[in-house]
C-alpha cells in the first residue's frame, strides 16, 4: 500500500512501507487504521531524518579528519600551514569537489 512518504527520506521504498506495514499492523490492535497509518508515518519520518543527521556528522568528521591529515603530511613536507591548506582546497576543486 503507497503511503505517500516524502522523497527526502525515500519515499514508499520497498523497505519503508514493510516497516509502514509492520507498524501499522502492531498500532491497529489499539488505533483505528488512519491513526496507526499517521503515526507511523511520523515516528519513520523523524527516524529517518535523525539517522540522515547521523550520516552528515560522520560526513563532516570524516572530511576534517582528511583534512588535518593531509595538512599535517605537507606541513611535515615543508609548506606551511596556508600553502597546506590552499593546496587541499585546490585538489578538492580540481576534482569537482564544491563546498
Amino acid at each position: 500500500m503507497p503511503y505517500g512518504l516524502p522523497k527526502s527520506i525515500g519515499g514508499d521504498s520497498p523497505s519503508n512501507v514493510k516497516w509502514m506495514e509492520n507498524c501499522v499492523t502492531k498500532l491497529s490492535k489499539t488505533k483505528d487504521k488512519n491513526s496507526a497509518i499517521a503515526i507511523c508515518k511520523s515516528q519513520l519520518i523523524k527516524s529517518k531524518e535523525s539517522e540522515f543527521k547521523n550520516v552528515d556528522s560522520y560526513i563532516v568528521n570524516q572530511f576534517q579528519s582528511a583534512k588535518y591529515a593531509f595538512i599535517k603530511d605537507k606541513m611535515r613536507n615543508g609548506y606551511n600551514f596556508k600553502q597546506a591548506n590552499d593546496l587541499f582546497f585546490k585538489l578538492l576543486v580540481r576534482d569537482n569537489y564544491s563546498f
